[in-house]
Formats: structure tokens, sequence, C-alpha cells
């Protein structure tokens, strides 16, 4: 019989309280049981620490450091690591029942592969409305879009080898884009992948990391990519591409809100960057035809108007 190998689930946390319950339900019912759970609280002050203790679960391994960023937390967790494996959990996300189960056995048949995400789809605390976001799976076409600050893997859903890893592995100097860098500086050494399924939901909340602190993150992407040495229309062009982003992620917030000043914000995104936004509604359609899609949004305003 084979054997199945150990799995160490990294959870950084700050002042997560309120998500930790359902975040950590949704590891807990993971089909693969062969995991376990490293929360690392980044020093909370909050009640993180009463819920993680109520589970009650020999599977879950308690730390409190001194409060220093998602990245020195995670590094810490990976030093704690005794899995053969490592994945990653963001404290206010939640994992589908079989992602564990799907990523290692990905791992398994392609012994190239280092490093596998998985495709996801964002949701939010109100309403049963999610948005779909599906991956490239080839290594060489993650890391073209990656090189062009386009979203190719969502880091809070990757599965990685626990071997050889430089320490630290995340960046401390870098203040919005850790996990981006990381992600890039692996590449170079080891092949990533992503598994064609949705395996991981993403919340988006106006108190999260990315919401409260897209523009930086999105300046932060232009300056990296800013080449002073070209021309003026070039990097004009650059800026177009990153206020794009900046308006697809400010009007998908609206959008799963209801709130419908996710049009301007799309429009504005597509006025911007034409080519992404329409190849983004292009890979939607790639994995749901037209007809299910319309279907889909007919019965969710039909829910919004009995409520």
């Amino acid at each position: 019989m084979k054997l199945e190998p150990l799995v160490s689930i990294i959870l950084p946390s700050f002042n997560a309280e309120i998500y930790l319950q359902t975040t950590i339900q949704s590891l807990l019912a993971q089909t693969y049981k062969n995991i376990e759970i490293l929360f690392i609280d980044d020093g909370s002050t909050d009640k993180s620490e009463d819920v993680v203790y109520g589970f009650k679960s020999s599977k879950i391994n308690y730390y409190k450091i001194k409060h220093a960023g998602i990245p020195k937390a995670i590094n810490y967790g990976i030093s704690k690591a005794r899995g053969e494996l490592i994945a990653i959990q963001d404290a206010d996300d939640c994992s589908h029942p079989d992602r564990i189960e799907k990523q290692v056995e990905y791992l398994s048949n392609n012994l190239s592969v280092s490093m596998v995400g998985t495709s996801i789809a964002y949701f939010t605390n109100s309403i049963n409305k999610t948005w779909k976001v599906f991956f490239p799976t080839n290594h060489n076409q993650i890391i073209s879009e990656l090189n062009k600050f386009n979203y190719a893997i969502s880091h809070p859903s990757i599965m990685f080898r626990n071997k050889a890893l430089p320490c630290p592995l995340y960046p401390l100097n870098e203040e919005f884009l850790p996990d981006y860098c990381m992600i890039i500086n692996y590449s170079k050494k080891f092949l990533i992948s992503n598994v064609d399924q949705i395996f991981y939901y993403v919340r988006i909340s106006e108190t999260s990391f990315t919401q409260n602190n897209l523009k930086q993150i999105v300046y932060q992407g232009y300056q990296r990519y800013r080449k002073p040495d070209r021309t003026i229309a070039y990097n004009f062009r650059r800026f177009l591409f990153y206020a794009s982003v900046y308006h697809y992620k400010k009007g998908l917030f609206y959008f799963l809100n209801n709130n419908f000043l996710y049009i301007p914000f799309f429009l504005l995104s597509a006025i911007s960057n034409p080519s992404k936004v329409f190849g983004h509604f292009k890979k939607k359609f790639k994995h749901h035809n037209i007809l299910r899609f319309f279907q889909n949004r007919a019965r969710h305003h039909n829910t919004i108007e009995k409520i």
C-alpha cells in the first residue's frame, strides 16, 4: 500500500477571528486526512486563540508570534512544517473538501512539477454569489502571464514540495507583493502548474489586505515593471494596464456585493486594457457555455427578488 505523504497546511492569521470557524472547518473536512494544520497567529489582539483551541483537534498546532506581517508568519510556519508537502491557506478563505487530495494526486503524478495551485472562485460575506477564475496549467504560460503582472496562479491555493527551499522563502522587504515575488523566485528553479478545477474560494471583503491596499499593490507592480529607458508611449501603455487591474479588482468587489458601481469600474478596466478584460470573459465562457451563464444569472436575480 502506497504511503500518503504528510501535508503541512500553513495558516497565517492576524485578527481574523470572525472568519476562522469557517476556514478551519474547511480544512478539517478535507477528504485527504494525513495533514497537520500550522496556525501561525501573527500577534492577534482578538479572540483568535480561543477559536482555534475550541476545535480541540490534534491536527492543529497553534503558534503565536510577535506581529511582523504575513510573510514572516509563513516563513515561521515553514520552519515548523514536518510535511513532505506544504500548502498555504489564507485565514478568511475556504478550501474545497477535495483540494488537498487533488493537489497531492497531481504532484504524485507529475514528479517534475514542484508547485501547484488551483483555479478559484471569489465570494463575499453576505451573498451566495461567486466569480470564477480559471488559470493556465502550463509552466511557461504561467510565467509569461506573471511577468506581465497578470493573475496566473493564486498564492493561497498553492501546494509545494518541502525541499531545497531558500531561507527565508518569502521576501521580507516586499511590503505589498511578497507572495508574487516568492512565486516568481520559486519558478526560476522549479516547475509550477495549476489544477484546472476550482478547489479554492477567495473571500473579498472591505477589510481584506488586498482591498485595503489595492492602490499600493497595483502601483508597486507598475513601478516594478516600468522601464525608464523606454518611450513615454510604452510606459503610458503600462500605466493603462495597471489602471485596468485596479478598476477590475474594484469592479469585482462591487459586482459580488450586488452594487451597480461595478459597471463603471468594469468599463474603465475595459477602456484601459480591452484585451485583458475581454480575454478574461472569453476564458469564463470557455468553461461555461453561454446559455448556462445567463440561466445562472436569471436564477440569481430571482433569488434576490424573493429576498
